[in-house]
């Protein structure tokens, strides 16, 4: 069986912000890496706002950083500079939904400029403002968006809104945790956002202003 390219690079400089691309085959030498070619007008929505001039991404096929039982990709952000995508395998991967998790790490990684997420609140909205550009942008909607959600669940993240993050909420399976933070939080920036999502807005908005929506 011959191999692939294991590995494919990309830099992309928008507003004096350089992106550093790093897409690798790590489980499946037999299937080549690719960048997808809509990466470039997605970074140049958001190279505005970031405050960092140097940013990496990293998108890999893994067994450790997907979700929903291997359907789709994810991410992970480390630092104000730093977003890693994991995917199940290069072979069979949605790009939209590929494109949807790329979107979402980088719009996190920007906003962890602004607002770093240590508190629910702050975790709950960086999320589902995530999710609700990454749908946006892709025209995927994620299967954890829409809900519904239970009375319980409000109840608890409406008291703990502004307590530091520990573990997860009632009613919600930990495995489950990071899906429906992305989904609950978007429920919230949605109904911020009436009239549409704002790019900006949604960047400089106080997190307190979406509590009043976390009870439905």
């Amino acid at each position: 069986m011959s191999r692939a390219n294991p590995a494919v690079t990309k830099t992309i400089v928008c507003d004096n912000t350089e992106l550093l691309v790093y897409a690798a085959a790590i489980k499946d030498r037999t299937t080549a890496p690719s960048i997808p070619a809509s990466l470039e007008s997605i970074f140049n929505q958001l190279a505005p706002f970031a405050k960092q001039r140097r940013l990496l991404l990293v998108i890999r096929d893994t067994d450790q950083m997907e979700v929903q039982r291997e359907r789709f990709p994810w991410y992970w952000v480390r630092g104000a500079q730093e977003v890693y995508i994991g995917l199940p395998h290069w072979k069979t991967v949605h790009q939209n939904a590929l494109i949807s998790a790329i979107s979402a790490g980088l719009y996190a990684m920007v906003r962890e400029e602004y607002v770093y997420p240590f508190r629910v609140g702050e975790t709950l909205v960086q999320a589902g403002a995530a999710s609700l550009f990454a749908a946006e942008v892709s025209q995927w909607e994620a299967p954890w968006l829409g809900g519904p959600f239970e009375q319980e669940t409000r109840a608890d993240i409406f008291r703990r809104w502004s307590h530091d993050v520990d573990g997860t909420y009632a009613g919600v399976e930990e495995a489950d945790l990071e899906t429906f933070q992305a989904g609950f939080g978007a429920e919230l920036v949605r109904q911020h956002f009436s009239d549409g999502f704002d790019l900006e807005e949604s960047l400089t908005t106080p997190v307190d202003a979406f509590r009043k929506y976390v009870l439905g």
